[in-house]
């Protein structure tokens, strides 16, 4: 009888320890997983970062490509420079003209509309994508957008102006 006992109890301690380095093995590969799977989101968030300010200029100077409307320059007015590199963007709407401003301000790429040559302070601005800098520089192929994200990439992009006219500077 006692016999049996002690193989039934070795056997059960037998089946006790196979099942816990079978859970054992199981956290282990789902803790690796879970790091691997942490490291492949990180990495795609920096990457969609990265290229997120300059993609959100870009598609509102190309969305608003007409002929004298879309100017960079000083805060207030872009012929007047203030400090604050800024794209501009002018449209007429039922007659009076509005200015969409998008500038860096305060570690933020923020975006202002207004009417055209309105004095509003950079504060008043919507953050709309968390940055470190941003540059505009016009040259003759079209606006050189340069922006560096919050984890110190800078990402460049160079935006033709298709509407046949000078860039305003």
């Amino acid at each position: 009888m006692k016999n049996r006992f002690k193989r039934y109890y070795i056997e059960g301690v037998f089946v006790f320890l196979l099942f816990t380095i079978f859970a054992g093995a199981i956290i282990i590969i789902l803790s690796l997983g879970t790091n691997s799977y942490r490291k492949l989101v990180e990495r795609d968030n920096r990457v969609y970062d990265k290229h997120l300010g300059t993609s959100y200029v870009a598609a509102k100077i190309r969305g608003n490509d007409i002929e004298g409307a879309i100017a960079v320059g000083g805060f207030v007015e872009a012929e007047k420079e203030d400090g604050i590199e800024t794209l501009h963007i002018y449209e007429n709407i039922d007659g009076e003209w509005y200015d969409t401003r998008i500038y860096y301000y305060a570690g933020a790429i923020r975006e202002l509309f207004t009417f055209k040559g309105n004095q509003m302070d950079p504060e008043d601005g919507i953050a709309v994508i968390n940055a470190k800098a941003m540059k505009l520089l016009k040259t003759e192929e079209g606006i050189i957008i340069s922006i560096t994200d919050v984890w110190g990439n800078i990402d460049r992009m160079t935006v033709g102006i298709r509407s046949g006219k000078e860039v305003k500077p």
